[in-house]
């Protein structure tokens, strides 16, 4: 709790910033990379993630803690075998949530920093008028985000699979 009250006025101001608004600042301070655009998207879709596991993390019964005391279990194995397990669900929502939010500013740091990237080709399109294209980037990007969709969906029912746990039998 006194972590959590010293940490959170700073992790408040860097969820709120949006991730158009440290574009400028972070060309101007690390130059066009591919890194600095890696880290801006990294930034701006860090947050579901990571309030949903906080969330989480803060919401877990405390008799999940005292299982693992009484089964003296070390910090690694109380992490491995109670803590992570207990936060899967909520990792997963976290990253349903955040991976529209990556594509979406993938495309506007291409349109921002103009370095290539399909929006980058969607504002060239654009800007010459070329309907056509700037229509199929658009079909092009949609069907993107739906496979990206599918594909997480995929990812979290193979990563729930055993979720809830499956109840012991009585037989």
């Amino acid at each position: 709790p006194r972590r959590r009250r010293g940490l959170s006025p700073l992790l408040e101001f860097m969820r709120t910033t949006p991730a158009a608004a440290i574009v400028p600042a972070a060309v101007i301070l690390f130059g066009i990379h591919e890194r600095t655009n890696v880290a801006i998207v990294v930034f701006g879709s860090l947050w579901p993630v990571l309030l949903n596991t906080a969330s989480a993390r803060a919401s877990m019964a405390p008799i999940r803690l005292e299982v693992a005391q009484s089964m003296r279990l070390s910090r690694m194995q109380t992490m491995r075998k109670i803590i992570l397990p207990s936060l899967i669900p909520e990792i997963a929502v976290g990253v349903r949530v955040a991976a529209p939010i990556c594509f979406i500013i993938t495309l506007l740091v291409d349109f921002l920093v103009a370095t290539g990237g399909l929006g980058y080709l969607l504002v060239q399109s654009q800007q010459s008028f070329d309907a056509r294209s700037a229509f199929a980037l658009l079909a092009f990007i949609g069907i993107l985000g739906c496979v990206i969709n599918i594909v997480l969906g995929l990812g979290e029912g193979v990563a729930l699979r055993r979720w809830p746990p499956m109840a012991v039998s009585d037989h």
